[in-house]
């Protein structure tokens, strides 16, 4: 395509994006290994966050300006009007090409009363609508309003974007982006004897990790008991749970009564997940809810740590020919499949290797953010 045609002006294309997000979740994650990778001389962007927003600081800190809703209603919500007369001003404010939002229907809105070019939305969660609003009359009226709202989407999954289809959105609107994160950096065996030493974790032992939000939907409880029958047949066998949320001291709780608090770290939110992974062999998504191309799964294969998934939404996908799968909520499957790695060095030597090669294969920022902008170009033209 020529970009002298899409280019309004001769001048960089202007896109904001909307993140509704108060915490550091996949989304915020999503936008910031995006933004980090998009063609700068191309385009030119800013960001609309909530008030005290967790991810402001990283999003920054790629010299890109943030501009925050105070309307206390925005956080976390998709449907928030009482923020939709400041969400307009700070479009207009920005004068953009293209709007580019990610769970906020305000936002969608919002850009299409203030007469923006291109309205984008990415649907980052596999979760199907209820059966009520898939047929008629509620599935047309959102078919209309998404007419209205946006002139394209991207679904990070097929299913994600089979649950846009089933919303009443037509199927020609969305183009299927996978998640793609930068690599991590390989941190010296020095540090990791440092990290080992600070959480407690003797050398040559086995260590499994899981990265995510500590909420019902991600299933950690599952992990816990897997790591339980785990912990029956071998002893230098360590878990690493890296990440916060609502669920926290209820998931302490239960490594303390299944007896394996011991081999158990409750890390928290880290700002940087690259020494943590560092450690793990295994990298473990216990997921029930919502995942599609799990962001921190395509980080681990960056370093050849190897995905265990559960079944649900696009986890196989994002396991195939460099992991293990198993049946969502059976942790006796889990622990056969983590096991089952512990004890074979020579399958952890080929699925480590095989993941780093699926990595720089599909799973890079680059290539998801070249995708991307090729999708604001070709809906520039058409407009």
């Amino acid at each position: 395509m020529n970009d002298e045609v899409s280019r309004p002006a001769g001048r960089r294309i202007k896109v904001t994006h909307i993140l509704t997000d108060s915490n550091v979740g996949g989304a915020g994650n999503y936008l910031y290994y995006l933004l980090g990778a998009s063609d700068r001389e191309k385009f030119d962007f800013s960001v609309i966050l909530p008030a005290g927003a967790k991810i402001t600081e990283k999003i920054e800190s790629l010299g890109i300006p943030v501009r925050h809703v105070e309307c206390p209603c925005f956080a976390d919500r998709s449907y928030a009007p009482r923020a939709e007369k400041e969400l307009r001003r700070l479009i207009n404010g920005e004068n953009p090409d293209v709007v580019h939002t990610h769970a906020s229907l305000t936002g969608r809105i919002a850009a299409a009363k203030s007469g923006v070019t291109v309205k984008i939305m990415t649907k980052h969660c596999s979760d199907m609508p209820p059966e009520y609003q898939t047929f008629f009359p509620i599935k047309q009226i959102a078919r209309r309003q998404f007419r209205r709202t946006v002139d394209g989407a991207v679904a990070t999954d097929e299913q994600a974007r089979d649950a846009l289809v089933a919303c009443g959105m037509p199927r020609e609107m969305i183009t299927v982006i996978r998640n793609g994160a930068a690599p991590l950096c390989q941190i010296g065996e020095e540090e990791k004897d440092a990290l080992r030493k600070s959480l407690g974790i003797p050398c040559g032992t086995f260590v499994v990790g899981s990265f995510s939000r500590l909420e019902p939907v991600k299933a950690h409880e599952i992990l816990l008991r897997a790591a339980a029958v785990c912990m029956r047949f071998v002893s230098n066998i360590y878990f690493l749970i890296v990440g916060d949320g609502s669920r926290r001291e209820e998931l302490e709780a239960l490594a303390v009564r299944y007896g394996i608090s011991e081999n158990v770290r409750f890390c928290g939110f880290v700002s940087d997940i690259a020494p943590y992974m560092s450690l793990c062999t295994v990298n473990v998504n216990t997921s029930v809810g919502t995942e599609t191309s799990n962001l921190a799964i395509s980080e681990g294969l960056s370093l050849g740590v190897i995905p265990v998934v559960s079944d649900f939404g696009g986890n196989p996908r994002s396991a195939a020919g460099c992991g293990l799968v198993y049946k969502d909520n059976d942790p006796a499957l889990l622990a056969d499949a983590v096991l089952s790695l512990c004890r074979d060095p020579e399958q952890v030597r080929f699925l480590s290797e095989a993941a780093k090669r699926e990595f720089h294969s599909h799973r890079t920022a680059d290539r998801m953010a070249r995708e991307t902008e090729k999708v604001y170009l070709n809906l520039l033209r058409q407009k």
